[in-house]
């Protein structure tokens, strides 16, 4: 296909620059309008609409919504393309908090597993193993029976399940979400994509070419293991 010169000069907005637009504080239409007209007159082709850190304007609430409908109207005027984001910051999946909300079930899991020199009854452990430390390394691990004394020099691996517990700020003051549990995921698809599909599915597919999303995982709120404990051997 021979390249037009023309177009490659001036390329349309299809092809030019889409930047990460951060929405916080409380959002104005006016002021989202201004901000608008100063990307496409610096010769940007549109938008991601990404809430980010001091959102003041409550995240996926009507505001919300009526804020996002005023940009993308907006980028409709222009010819420009207004993306959506699909989360409160990131990772995506727990939707401001929302999800993890819904049900303990929703919630991150994880196996954790404790080291320690002594030999406890730990109540939740779903296996107990014991074994040798040599150089920093575990070696002769050995489940431990019921009844079993503890042995002097040997180390011992608790495996116990966790769920995430509430509180955490930067997920909504609750938690992340478990993204290998098909329920949690698809709570987070009716939570997001169906509310944004409902408010914006006309423009889908024209303005709004599409949902971006931002690095879903299976390690947040999970427990952070420091390696280093094999290394003094407690």
């Amino acid at each position: 296909m021979e390249l037009d010169f023309s177009k490659f000069k001036k390329p349309g907005k299809e092809y030019r620059g889409v930047p990460f637009w951060s929405l916080n504080d409380l959002l104005e239409d006016e002021e989202l309008k201004w901000q608008i007209a100063e990307m496409d007159e610096k010769g940007f082709g549109g938008f991601f609409l990404h809430a980010r850190e001091i959102l003041i304007t409550p995240y996926l609430s009507k505001d919300w919504m009526d804020r996002l409908e005023t940009c993308i109207k907006e980028a409709e005027k222009r010819g420009m393309y207004a993306w959506l984001y699909d989360e409160d910051r990131w990772p995506s999946g727990f939707a401001g908090g929302m999800v993890p909300a819904l049900s303990k079930e929703y919630r991150a899991k994880a196996l954790m597993m404790h080291i320690s020199n002594r030999l406890h009854k730990v109540c939740d452990a779903i296996k107990v193993f014991k074994a040798d430390l040599v150089n920093g390394k575990i070696k002769n691990v050995e489940e431990v029976k019921e009844g079993e004394e503890e042995e002097l020099g040997k180390v011992y691996l608790y495996f116990v399940p966790i769920t995430a517990n509430p509180g955490e700020r930067w997920h909504g003051n609750f938690c992340y979400i478990d993204t290998l549990n098909p329920e949690a995921v698809k709570a987070f698809i009716e939570v997001t994509y169906e509310a944004y599909y409902k408010r914006f599915g006309k423009w889908f597919g024209k303005v709004v070419p599409g949902i971006f999303t931002d690095e879903p995982n299976i390690s947040s709120s999970r427990p952070r293991y420091n390696f280093s404990v094999f290394q003094r051997g407690t």
